[in-house]
């Protein structure tokens, strides 16, 4: 937006940054809600003429799909604003590589004899968001039972990321540190 001078003419109105940021991620939001759903339905379809569907986990299973790209919607967003559209892509995908690889991380690491290497997993996972959380999809497959408690428990731990992507992401400071930078660097 800024290298294509599209966000000129947003900026041009009196609209403060938060706004902006809150609509854009809005409006990525609702294209996400539109290609989830249309999949759930093509999805659903297709398991109904073929196959059983276990239809509250399907539910429960689509709405941590959704949830976990808002997620990733939202470290998009955070990146984009200090890096390059190619960067944001990369970094937004080392997050979801990493998110799901966060439990293994953890797993491995304390089977080392290494207590660098234990404490070093333990502090990763404890610092990147656990994207297994929202795999419930074998549970929607083979029908298993719905548990409430882990279910808002992804819920507090999604809400808790957003908001401090979303705060990080509208912090002044932070921008203007990096547009600093930037302006000394192409003199």
């Amino acid at each position: 937006e800024i290298d294509r001078q599209t966000v000129v003419t947003i900026i041009s109105k009196p609209i403060s940054r938060r706004s902006f940021i809150a609509g854009k991620m809005i409006g990525l939001g609702a294209v996400l809600v539109i290609v989830v759903l249309a999949i759930s339905v093509v999805l659903a379809i297709l398991c109904g003429l073929f196959g059983k569907v276990f239809w509250i986990q399907y539910f429960i299973a689509n709405l941590n799909i959704l949830l976990e790209s808002f997620l990733l919607l939202s470290f998009a967003v955070f990146f984009g604003v200090f890096a390059r559209p190619f960067l944001t892509t990369v970094f937004t995908l080392c997050i979801w590589i990493i998110g799901h690889g966060v439990s293994d991380i953890a797993f491995f690491s304390s089977k080392s004899s290494s207590v660098f290497i234990q404490k070093t997993g333990e502090a990763i996972s404890h610092m990147l968001p656990n994207l297994e959380r929202f795999n419930t999809k074998a549970a929607a497959l083979y029908g298993d039972a719905f548990s409430p408690g882990p279910f808002f428990t992804t819920l507090a731990v999604w809400c808790l990321w957003t908001a401090l992507l979303f705060v990080a992401t509208t912090n002044k400071s932070a921008v203007h540190r990096h547009q600093r930078s930037e302006e000394h660097t192409s003199e």
